[in-house]
Parts: C-alpha cells; sequence; structure tokens
C-alpha cells in the first residue's frame, strides 16, 4: 500500500489526532514509492477534465484554498500502473458535483482499478 504525500498533509490538517490520520503520518517514512512525477498529476487533471468539454469540472476541488491530495492519489496509481504494476485505488470518494468528479469517476475515465474502503478492509478480513 502507497499514498502520495499529498494525503498526509490533508489528514494533518483535517484529522489531528485521529487513528487514520497518526497511522498515515506514522507509516509514511515505510512507504516503498514515492509521489508521482508532475507529468502524471497533469495528466490527470488534463484527462479527467477532458471528458467534460463544455463543462469545467475536474478532480480538484475549485473552492479549496489549499492543494486538493484528489489528482496525486489518481496520478500515483495510474504511474503505478505504467510501471507494471497492479493498482487498486482504495477511497470513498465517489460522488461528483457541479464542479468537481470524485477520484472513482476519475479512475474509471484513466481505466484505474478502485474499490471503497469498507470493502477493502473487508478483503483483509476485518470487520467494519
Amino acid at each position: 500500500m502507497t499514498y502520495p504525500s499529498q494525503v498526509v498533509d490533508e489528514l494533518r490538517r483535517f484529522a489531528t489526532g485521529d487513528l487514520p490520520a497518526l497511522w498515515a503520518v506514522s507509516s509514511q517514512r515505510y512507504l516503498k514509492f514515492s509521489d508521482p512525477p508532475p507529468e502524471y498529476v497533469r495528466r490527470v487533471l488534463r484527462e479527467a477534465s477532458d471528458v467534460f468539454k463544455g463543462r469545467a469540472r475536474t478532480v480538484v476541488d475549485p473552492n479549496k484554498t489549499y492543494e486538493d491530495a484528489d489528482p496525486y492519489v489518481v496520478a500515483e496509481g495510474l504511474y503505478l500502473k505504467d510501471q507494471g504494476r497492479d493498482v487498486v485505488v482504495i477511497t470513498t470518494d465517489r460522488f461528483d458535483t457541479p464542479s468537481r468528479i470524485s477520484i472513482v469517476t476519475a479512475c474509471q475515465i484513466l481505466k484505474l482499478s478502485f474499490q471503497g474502503t469498507q470493502d477493502f478492509l473487508r478483503s483483509l478480513s476485518f470487520s467494519v
């Protein structure tokens, strides 16, 4: 399992003291992969928004005042897939809004496998 540093930044911002945030921060040094190359983030932003021509929608929330981790999550999955790895993006972000597409929609556009967090935990025999 891996995740880009932007995920930890978001967790630090919003989930201070929360167990998943503490786990992500503490386990980050053990991650096997680094952040996705910038060209993959640009590719995610470009290809995800190209599908919605005429409607200003992208994987980034235009109302956020900080850097959004979502395109980095999808970009890391895309990068690892291009490196020949089996990739499944784990997310609870499945609902599009008028101004933003979800991680699930971005994964569908970019042909990345995805799974909900609860389904993922169940597959590991955790009860949720």
